[in-house]
């Protein structure tokens, strides 16, 4: 096929693309995908510990079918069966609804679900908390309240609990910075990841839920004080940890300091701990109304279970509101904690079996830094989805790395723990929904961006570890991307760098021979318009319409695949510059067109 022919045939297809867009194709409420599992602890399991629990609140959760209203400390039910049991065993202990100041919240939460097609239950507004004096008063009310109907479980509020981080010893290594962002088995293959259009979480939301930040670092233009979401933290001890957090997910992709795996993301954050008291499921509730459907939420966070520290959503209004996350399509992330717990142990009660209790969560593990081995201190089990480093992680805080005086230049070689795992898994997620944003209709996208599916491709597509560790795989983004149908017929092989070339690949996916042909195409920006007359998953073009050109063509293959050698100018305006690329293939038997998946190229210096 002569050159001319192509050039026209990539001007058709450019000129297709303006008939349909992402914006005017028609909205699909998806099908609902299989929900979480709810279930409730035991009444009789439940234990009050001193050193875990709090001895002057007790959280009531009534049975789901009623509703519950409390006016002037009175009590109100419908039905009104029960009430009269449920105010004798309280006596006149003072009540308050659990997430009391948030009902608008909640409201809101209910209705985005059913207009998923969803039952919107748990019913938040059933949790009350009840004051009282000692852990023995606890008990004997936990054991009174265990005879009623009208009661669905009773528990100890918890003590406040710091974020999973910062497990010493750590050893510093300045020669290889950011090592988990490298390729398998050592790392995420960051680079792989951010060559593909979208993955670097443009239009995608991020909420990082802990106790505190530093909302001012030179290195995370994302992270501000704008991005908080209700009320203050009541302590800046760990607002290093949620800095280095922020640090992993989004810092600047530019010449300094460290930079995240997900630079473009929309981040927000919200506090575990206000002045009015720790609680983890408040957060959440105070902060969904920022995500939507195919958004994030990280969970920083660990709670004392009876064998040590272990994942928040041990603690039932936990668990409900990741629930309730679930329900309205927003996917969590969640760390497993640093309490060195077999989550299948007998003694958890089933708490983390996927087959009795799933709140959709990925619960993410901690492996020995680089090495293929779970960290000593990393909760463990079949509940876990997915691992990440948990030491000698180099991000943004603390100053062990780099410490002028000054906590916005501060930079750390040891962040560690869970918490330092869970965000690099959040930022996989990210990259994922990033890419399928940019290249799937919104129909498909909400269909993509589901957490059984998700945890599925975690579950399979990653570095094994060690023999025996039981904390799930380390993410290959450079196996996931395919393996998610989010890279395909065109590939970057390697960076592009001032002053030197690089090579663009595009592949068919057909046994190419004589009469076939490719178009490689360029633009400045990214778009997302569907082409009629294509065949699925071939049908979309992910370039700007208005800056894209053609850049090359051909009919020469080798095994199916065709290089093309592009020169960067040695042009230092052009660091960090962005270009958009995808290709077009004709397979001359039957004139069958298909675009490949989109690339990005950012210019390193």
């Amino acid at each position: 096929m002569r050159s001319t022919s192509l050039l026209a045939l990539s001007l058709a297809v450019a000129l297709a693309g303006t008939l349909r867009s992402q914006a005017d194709d028609p909205a699909r409420t998806p099908s609902p995908a299989t929900g979480p599992r709810r279930a409730v602890p035991a009444k009789g399991s439940i234990v009050v510990d001193p050193a875990a629990h709090r001895p002057d609140l007790l959280v009531v959760k009534l049975a789901e079918g009623r509703k519950a209203t409390l006016a002037d400390g009175t009590l109100r039910l419908v039905p009104e069966d029960g009430r009269r049991d449920l105010v004798r065993v309280l006596g006149d202990r003072e009540l308050r609804p659990f997430f009391a100041g948030l009902e608008d919240q909640l409201a809101d939460l209910d209705r985005r679900i059913r207009a998923r097609g969803l039952d919107p239950s748990p019913d938040l507004s059933l949790y009350l908390t009840v004051a009282t004096r000692s852990h023995d008063e606890q008990r004997a009310l936990i054991a009174a309240l265990a005879d009623l109907n009208v009661v669905e479980l009773a528990y100890p509020m918890e003590r406040p609990t710091p974020p999973p981080g910062d497990i010493p010893p750590t050893t510093p290594d300045f020669t290889k910075q950011q090592t988990w962002q490298g390729v398998a088995p050592t790392g995420f293959d960051a680079g792989s990841s951010r060559r593909v259009t979208g993955a670097w979480g443009k239009d995608i939301r991020v909420l990082d839920i802990e106790w505190g930040w530093d909302l001012d670092h030179e290195d995370i233009a994302p992270l501000r004080s704008s991005q908080l979401i209700g009320p203050s933290p009541a302590y800046t001890t760990y607002n290093n940890h949620g800095t280095a957090v922020g640090g992993e997910l989004c810092a600047d992709f530019d010449a300094f300091g460290v930079s995240g795996m997900c630079p473009d993301i929309e981040l927000w954050v919200a506090t575990d701990y206000p002045s009015t008291g720790y609680s983890v499921a408040k957060a959440i509730v105070v902060g969904l109304p920022k995500l939507r459907a195919g958004d994030v939420m990280l969970l920083e966070a660990q709670i004392t279970t009876p064998l040590g520290l272990g994942p928040t959503e041990y603690v039932q209004a936990d668990f409900d509101a990741i629930v309730k996350a679930t329900k309205a399509g927003v996917l969590t992330v969640e760390a497993a904690g640093n309490g060195a717990v077999n989550l299948d142990d007998s003694r958890l009660n089933r708490i983390f079996d996927l087959t009795y209790r799933d709140s959709g969560a990925l619960i993410v593990g901690a492996s020995n830094g680089a090495a293929l081995d779970r960290a000593y201190f990393s909760c463990y089990g079949s509940r876990i989805d997915a691992n990440g480093w948990g030491g000698g992680v180099v991000t943004t805080g603390y100053g062990t790395l780099f410490n002028p005086g000054d906590k916005r230049q501060h930079y750390t070689n040891s962040f560690s723990g869970t918490s330092s795992a869970s965000p690099m898994v959040t930022a996989t997620v990210v990259n994922l929904l990033g890419a399928a944003k940019a290249r799937l209709s919104a129909a498909d996208f909400a269909k993509f961006a589901d957490h059984l599916k998700v945890r599925a491709l975690l579950r399979k597509h990653g570095t094994a570890m060690n023999s025996g560790q039981n904390i799930a795989l380390r993410p290959d983004l450079d196996k996931l991307m395919p393996a998610a149908g989010l890279r395909r017929g065109l590939t970057i092989l390697g960076d592009p760098v001032l002053g030197k070339s690089f090579q663009v690949e595009v592949e068919a996916d057909f046994a190419a021979g004589p009469g076939d042909a490719w178009v490689l195409l360029v633009a400045a920006g990214p778009g997302n318009l569907g082409i009629p007359g294509l065949p699925q998953d071939c049908d979309r073009l992910q370039l700007d319409l208005a800056s894209t050109l053609w850049f090359a063509a051909g009919g020469t293959w080798t095994n199916a695949k065709a290089q093309v050698t592009i020169p960067v100018p040695n042009d230092t305006g052009l660091k960090f510059a962005s270009s958009f690329w995808q290709a077009l293939t004709f397979r001359g038997s039957d004139k069958r067109l298909c675009l490949s998946t989109g690339a990005h190229a950012v210019v390193l210096p």
